[in-house]
């Protein structure tokens, strides 16, 4: 049975998928070289979610939840990546407490940023739903 604590490295074309949405493997990563994209399909139009550089990692929520992947994650450009499994992240955090800093960092500034792109949606989605202006309840417009 191979070591879970160990990392491995792979290696991928530009464009290549890393990761598909639904599978459950649950497996993180980290970029070595390259890059990254996350994407979904969202009503047939492929919509860019996120983009990862050298140092940054993605796979955590599946790895910490156990659950499917939520999205496509393609290379970008010639990109290499390490994997860690859960035995594997808990033996770095041991070895190195400020991966854990890092990492809730990374994920608060995430969330922020999704919490951000929510509030907008919401107040486009608000604004939307007004009534014209000078308009009241659909009545004629108020010209006064």
């Amino acid at each position: 049975m191979p070591d879970q604590k160990a990392p491995s490295a792979l290696s991928f074309s530009d464009g290549e998928l890393i990761v598909a949405q639904g599978e459950t493997d649950t497996k993180m990563f980290i970029i070595l070289e390259g890059g990254a994209e996350a994407s979904n399909v969202i009503n047939g139009e492929k919509v860019l979610l996120q983009r990862f550089e050298v140092g940054d990692f993605f796979g955590e929520m599946s790895l910490l939840e156990g659950l499917p992947r939520s999205a496509d994650i393609h290379a970008v450009g010639e990109t290499r990546v390490t994997t860690i499994g859960g035995g594997g992240l808990m033996h770095r955090i041991r070895k190195d407490p400020t991966f854990a800093l890092e990492m809730l960092k990374s994920l608060s500034s995430r969330l922020r940023s999704t919490t951000e792109l929510y509030q907008d949606q919401v107040i486009e989605r608000q604004s939307l739903q007004q009534p014209a202006n000078g308009m009241k309840n659909g009545s004629e417009p108020d010209y006064d």
